[in-house]
Order: C-alpha cells, then sequence, then structure tokens
C-alpha cells in the first residue's frame, strides 16, 4: 500500500556545476553552522519561484563575509 504524503516536500533545481562548487565551499572554506543555515534559507529563498539555480547564483548563495 502506497503512502500518502500530508505536506508538500520543497525541491530546489540546481546546476551541476553549482552543485560541485557548493560542496566544494562547504569542505573547504565555511567556518560555522551559520553558514550552512544561511546557504539552505537563500537556496529555499530562490527556488521559490521555480527557477534552476547556477553558477551565475553562487555569489548570491554563500555568505559575504567569506566571499572577501
Amino acid at each position: 500500500m502506497k503512502e500518502k504524503f500530508t505536506t508538500e516536500m520543497e525541491c530546489c533545481r540546481l546546476s551541476i556545476p553549482l552543485i560541485l562548487r557548493l560542496f566544494e565551499y562547504i569542505r573547504e572554506e565555511h567556518t560555522s553552522d551559520e553558514d550552512l543555515h544561511f546557504m539552505a534559507e537563500r537556496i529555499s529563498e530562490m527556488c521559490d519561484g521555480g527557477i534552476r539555480l547556477t553558477m551565475n547564483h553562487y555569489e548570491s548563495i554563500i555568505p559575504k563575509a567569506t566571499m572577501q
């Protein structure tokens, strides 16, 4: 018997190059869990309109303090 989901699952579309770069950032550069929460919130907000995120969105996802 199939389970029915009572809530809609949130989904995002990210390009493979963007996913790889985000993994690299997480492995090499992130400094705190706050970074990860910030990134998750930004990705969620940006995907809200159903767009596919690409490397063009990278600088908007990464916390500004690490971009300097």
